[in-house]
């Protein structure tokens, strides 16, 4: 007969080997209220002053009083004053330290009506034994009140009841006696495991426990021998068919008539499709993570400060700064050349305001004291709540197609001083014969004396195209194409 196995794992850090996910949101913590709210019966917790702590749906149904009208209220102020003193007198009786005492009291509805319940008090005890509360059970009486039980079949009524209550529950629950043997497992826990009472009652625990994460999950069962009791438990149930159920967990201490320790409880909520997606999303980010951390691209992004805080392998790479040297620096004085600052910082303002820009030439200095040429789209970066936190710019390393545009202008430019300067005259015309260029301080000054009648600076004037040359030039290339032709 196979066992169920269970993993484990903490919110938090696992000392023997036990999985841990930083990456993964935190899961709510499972209170009295949401255990109280699966079950069937009207139940409430009071504080040690009693005042309503938790109350759960079923006993909404039956006062006629919701939570919000209950919530940190004395009960004391939601029943008939004729039963307050009775009350209090079984209050009293917790707060000695017996643990379990019976009353009645009538509640008052809000528009006035009222009924009346038994109410059993039970003492909830911390770690270290002291009383921090009660459990209460009602049960509706309003047609004839019966006494209160006292003889051992009405105990043992009470009993069965709590019993019935526990195995129905919509709640996996389970438990252990001192020696981490099984001696409770209801309903719901049976349906998730798919191994009935009968299969696993007596069996030893760390018999269906993964020998991986087994010693994890006996430490904190041996807490709750010890009294010391956890919240927010995260099990992971591997059933018969290959299957994975996770359960957050309550780990309690159990006690007997006398207070003494007796075993542990485990009551969980079924958060599997919550923890199936979060692990999907968390495998999602890290493949994104790695992705982005190998990409063949440089990308950087910068906290709403300014100060790096993602510097991936590429980037590393042109700039000569490892991540741990390029991580919390600002960016903008670090990485980048003074008569820049201003340009780049305004970009980065920019996409701090929601306004992305694609495509701006950024200049950064690398350790070597050399200059990169990156093509940047700057992005704004958000939050889950889509609040805005930062920048992120994916580049593209232009570095020698920029040299290279560089040096071309470079050379454009040496050529045009070398025209204007040139000891010989160089001019051009259009196909209409208008003068389009005239260049060299030659043409410029023998212009004027080959042509006595135009004014003197003509070369000046004939850049603005509206000029045609003399007629006897034009006359002259039109018959020299007339032979060609």
């Amino acid at each position: 007969m196979s066992s169920p196995q269970i993993c484990v794992h903490t919110q938090g850090s696992i000392e023997d080997g036990g999985a841990v996910y930083p990456d993964e949101p935190k899961k709510p913590i499972m209170s009295k209220a949401y255990i109280f709210d699966g079950l069937s019966i009207p139940v409430f917790a009071l504080d040690t002053g009693g005042n309503v702590s938790a109350w759960n749906k079923s006993a909404e149904e039956c006062t006629g009083l919701s939570v919000e009208e209950v919530r940190s209220r004395p009960l004391s102020s939601l029943i008939d004053p004729v039963c307050i003193r009775t009350w209090q007198e079984t209050l009293q009786e917790g707060l000695a330290g017996k643990r379990e005492s019976l009353c009645h009291a009538t509640f008052i509805k809000q528009n006035g009506a009222t009924c009346t319940f038994r109410i059993k008090l039970t003492v909830n005890r911390s770690a270290n034994g002291e009383v921090n509360g009660f459990v209460c059970f009602l049960e509706d009486v309003s047609v004839g009140l019966p006494p209160p039980a006292t003889s051992l079949d009405d105990t043992n009524s009470e009993a069965r009841e709590l019993s019935l209550l526990i195995q129905n529950a919509n709640l996996p629950i389970f438990g252990v006696d001192m020696d981490f043997k099984i001696n409770l497992w209801n309903v719901k826990i049976a349906d998730i495991s798919g191994k009935t009472a009968v299969e696993v009652i007596g069996e030893s625990l760390d018999q269906w426990t993964m020998p991986v994460l087994q010693r994890s999950f006996l430490c904190v069962l041996k807490d709750a021998l010890n009294g010391k009791e956890t919240n927010n438990y995260e099990l992971e149930i591997k059933i018969a068919q290959g299957l994975n159920r996770y359960l957050l967990a309550n780990i309690t201490t159990r006690r007997d008539d006398n207070g003494q320790i007796v075993g542990a409880v485990v009551a969980a909520q079924d958060v599997t499709e919550a923890a199936q997606h979060d692990r999907a999303v968390a495998g999602m980010a890290r493949e994104l993570r790695q992705l982005m951390d190998t990409a063949n691209a440089p990308i950087f992004g910068v906290d709403d400060t300014g100060r790096v805080n993602e510097w991936n392998d590429k980037t590393a790479e042109i700039t000569g700064y490892g991540v741990d040297e390029a991580f919390n620096k600002p960016f903008v004085k670090t990485f980048v050349a003074v008569e820049h600052r201003g340009s780049v910082q305004s970009v980065f303002d920019s996409a701090l305001k929601g306004r992305g820009t694609t495509n701006f030439e950024l200049e950064i200095c690398t350790k070597a004291n050399e200059v990169r040429y990156l093509l940047v789209n700057a992005a704004t970066r958000r939050d889950a709540e889509n609040n805005i936190v930062g920048v992120v710019g994916i580049a593209q390393d232009v570095t020698e197609a920029s040299k290279h545009d560089r040096a071309v202008g470079a050379m454009a430019s040496e050529l045009r001083q070398l025209i204007d300067t040139a000891n010989a005259p160089i001019f051009g015309i259009d196909c209409d014969g208008y003068v389009k260029l005239v260049r060299s301080a030659w043409c410029s000054s023998r212009w004027s004396q080959s042509n006595p009648v135009l004014p003197c600076g003509f070369a000046g004037t004939l850049m603005s195209g509206t000029i045609r040359l003399p007629k006897l030039l034009v006359i002259r290339r039109k018959k020299r194409s007339t032979v060609h032709s």
